[in-house]
């Protein structure tokens, strides 16, 4: 450490800068008179001089006061960056909470991209094709209604058949017993 007066230096020992050499080089940018850094550490470290390294191995950034891991290396999160992103996250890179920071691999969507997108059909592919079912639907229903009333007149003419056959046949009937009455009594009116 060199230093011309005892409010500046111009060179200091390694892992060591400011005005007067009090700061560690893990301050994030300057430090107090005191040596304490004022604006948070540089990478895994903590305390007041960010002298210490954070206690979670995975920890890349961690909270200068508490030592809470604040940022997982890549493609780890929670607290303890213990637990992997999801492998569906682009990177995979995600928060400490989980979620994909950089979107979700082709085929997925969600915060955490777990939901597998389905694929949609096309309206422009469906309509034709319901169309043509709702056309088919009613030229079967207007087939049954003609069929039944085509059914039902015929069963209706057979039955008027039947009972002019049967009419004729009864009638038929009574003229030739009136014809035997006829006959009986002129014979026995002679």
């Amino acid at each position: 450490m060199t230093c011309n007066a005892t409010d500046y230096c111009t060179s200091c020992r390694e892992g060591w800068s400011g005005r007067i050499c009090q700061c560690n080089v893990n301050c994030k940018d300057e430090c107090g008179e005191n040596g304490k850094c004022t604006n948070g550490c540089k990478g895994s470290f903590y305390g007041d001089y960010c002298n210490i390294s954070c206690p979670i191995e995975n920890c890349q950034i961690c909270d200068q006061k508490f030592a809470n891991c604040t940022k997982c290396k890549e493609g780890l999160y929670g607290t303890h960056c213990d637990m992997e992103c999801s492998i569906t996250c682009v990177g995979p890179v995600c928060d400490m909470g989980g979620e994909c920071l950089q979107g979700c691999q082709e085929g997925f969507t969600g915060e955490y991209c777990w939901n597998r997108i389905t694929q949609s059909t096309d309206d422009t592919q469906t309509k034709p094709y319901i169309i043509a079912v709702s056309v088919l639907g009613v030229l079967l229903v207007i087939t049954f209604a003609v069929l039944l009333f085509i059914f039902l007149v015929k069963r209706r003419r057979d039955r008027e058949r039947r009972v002019k056959e049967t009419y004729e046949s009864v009638q038929v009937t009574f003229q030739e017993t009136d014809h035997q009455y006829e006959s009986v009594n002129r014979e026995l009116a002679h």
